[in-house]
């Protein structure tokens, strides 16, 4: 059976996802993302159900965005495996701003 990942990402970062999208592809894997879809987003998003894992492109806007944290918590709920990919505008701040997040 092939295997089939759920990709998340921004639409800031179609280029990214495009390039991941084709390394899957091309090692026999199924990509399931938004631009493929064309049922309505939410039983887009229950998709996530069915894969075998979600790859994640994240990034600041990621987390700005509401639907990338839907399919954030999404993922946690069907309990996915999740595989993070951090691109490089993602900055973690100082040791003390990343205290604050946790305080």
């Amino acid at each position: 059976m092939k295997k089939k990942i759920f990709l998340s990402y921004t639409s800031l970062r179609r280029s990214e996802a495009a390039v991941v999208e084709t390394f899957f592809e091309e090692n026999g894997v199924e990509v399931i993302k938004d631009t493929k879809e064309k049922d309505s987003f939410w039983r887009f998003m229950d998709k996530i159900a069915t894969c075998d894992c979600v790859v994640m492109l994240l990034n600041n806007s990621y987390f700005e965005s509401p639907l990338c944290t839907y399919e954030l918590v999404k993922s946690y709920i069907c309990n996915k495996k999740i595989y993070p990919i951090w691109l490089a505008d993602f900055e973690l701040g100082s040791e003390e701003e990343r205290k604050d997040l946790y305080d």
